[in-house]
């Protein structure tokens, strides 16, 4: 093997060796951060729920003939059921960053992330 080879071969292992740490820090680093579910109806704070510390759990909101199942799970929360008309809020999934936010109108309920972001404050195409 040539000189020009060892050293390209190398550079080459160097930098997939960085990239790798570089991937474990940022991911230690994630999950350390505080994230926070907010969860409202009409503006009243029902419930907040740390997700970094959260337990596997449903939980049923309802309101006379509106029902709503919220499911948690560590890092996420989503509508998983509701009985409106269109289904948005189930539809949106799960929710982890934020800023990020599901709300179901017909019940006037919404779920909302908060706590520290370090991803970018917005994307433009």
């Amino acid at each position: 093997m040539k000189k020009g080879n060892k050293i390209i071969l190398g550079t080459v292992f160097l930098l997939t060796i960085l990239s790798f740490l570089g991937s474990l820090l940022y991911k230690n680093h994630m999950e350390k951060r505080d994230v926070h579910a907010v969860i409202e109806r009409n503006g009243h704070i029902l419930r907040e729920i740390d997700l970094k510390n959260a337990s596997s759990e449903e939980w049923d909101v309802e309101n006379g003939t509106q029902r709503s199942v919220i499911q948690i799970e560590p890092g996420k929360i989503r509508f998983k059921e509701a009985n409106c008309p269109h289904q948005q809020c189930v539809k949106t999934g799960w929710i982890s960053t934020p800023g990020e936010t599901a709300v179901c109108l017909p019940f006037k309920l919404s779920i909302t992330i908060t706590g520290q972001s370090n991803g970018p404050d917005a994307v433009s195409q």
